[in-house]
């Protein structure tokens, strides 16, 4: 077998339409005419067609880890063949952090799926709710379509200000593979499933199958859904890891003091930018100067300039997307003396 097996799992988009909360499905090709109405659709839940299951074996099951995961498992599957508890087992052995309590894996029949995800579609999810199949359905093994939604629901509980992690990936993994700037090159599309094969949310939800197929000593690489230009490294794994472990949770605040002379009239402070997002600078100085405020980058050009909000205080904005290092520089504006820098960044 080579190294890179290609099995062809395809996200339609209009499944996604369907799931506007921020999930995919799994397809096995083609691209389907959304399941219930336009009000269902609209709704942002997961609606069922014929051949929805009669009944549904829920439960919440404390696995081995002392965790608690909701599944519900399709009357269409006898007790024996399909067991919440091992599927409780299999999601508690996925990389997670607190978002597994807000799961529910509904396991379903092919039929079944297709009448709640899409006629082709494998899988979906919405709002903490997984659905699959619960045996091997277009080739795929029902395991691998249950990483890939559940890389779905991690996304869909993180932040990546000022996007949804949803569309653009959770923070980490959104800036080391550079989603912001891919965006604005056209080789990325967020919540934009006419480029379903350049969405980083499907392509934050393979990288996240493949961490955990890694992790389960699964060989190889499978790689379809999403461009090649998406395949993760081992740099890229870890920030998948990493935001699924330690999310990031909130912005860096610093407070930088400093004080102009009669011989130092200007302040060069470098600021590390590691990951995509909003950076914040606000410059207080004493009543009667006009110091400038300004943030530079590396090749010297200005990016963003510092206005008037308020009588002492000068503030700027700017989004950083790509750019691992920037310089605030304040030039002294009048009679030497004190500033403060209040700086918040990703």
């Amino acid at each position: 077998m080579s190294a890179r097996h290609l099995q062809r799992w395809v996200v339609v988009a209009a499944v996604t339409a369907l799931l506007p909360v921020g999930g995919g499905g799994w397809s096995q090709g083609g691209v389907t005419t959304p399941p219930g109405t336009a009000a269902q659709r609209s709704s942002g839940t997961l609606e069922t067609r014929p051949h929805a299951a009669r009944a549904w074996r829920s439960g919440t099951y404390t696995t081995s880890t002392g965790e608690a995961v909701r599944v519900e498992v399709s009357d269409s599957y006898a007790p024996e063949a399909v067991s919440g508890q091992a599927w409780a087992e299999f999601f508690a052995g996925l990389v997670h952090g607190s978002e597994l309590a807000s799961v529910t894996a509904r396991i379903a029949s092919p039929p079944e799926v297709a009448a709640v995800c899409g006629d082709d579609a494998l899988g979906c999810y919405s709002g903490g709710l997984l659905v699959m199949a619960g045996e091997q359905f277009g080739g795929v093994e029902p395991q691998e379509i249950a990483r890939h939604e559940y890389g779905h629901h991690v996304a869909a509980s993180r932040a990546n200000p000022p996007w949804t992690a949803s569309a653009y990936g959770p923070k980490r993994w959104s800036s080391a593979m550079g989603i912001c700037a891919r965006t604005k090159a056209g080789t990325a599309f967020p919540d934009d499933y006419t480029h379903y094969s350049l969405s980083p949310g499907e392509a934050f939800a393979e990288a996240y199958r493949v961490l955990n197929d890694r992790k389960a000593g699964i060989l190889g690489l499978t790689w379809s859904i999403v461009d090649d230009s998406f395949i993760p490294n081992d740099d890229t794994l870890r920030a998948v890891e990493q935001d699924v472990t330690t999310p990031w949770l909130r912005t860096t605040s610093s407070v930088v003091r400093g004080r102009f002379t009669a011989r130092k009239h200007r302040s060069l402070t470098m600021l590390g930018t590691s990951l995509d997002g909003l950076v914040t600078v606000a410059l207080r100085v004493p009543r009667g100067r006009a110091d400038t405020l300004a943030l530079v980058d590396p090749q010297d050009r200005v990016v963003a300039t510092g206005l008037w909000a308020g009588a002492t205080t000068r503030r700027l904005t700017y989004l950083v997307c790509g750019e691992r290092r920037l310089t605030v520089r304040v030039v002294l504006a009048g009679p030497p003396g004190p500033y403060t820098l209040a700086i918040t960044r990703p």
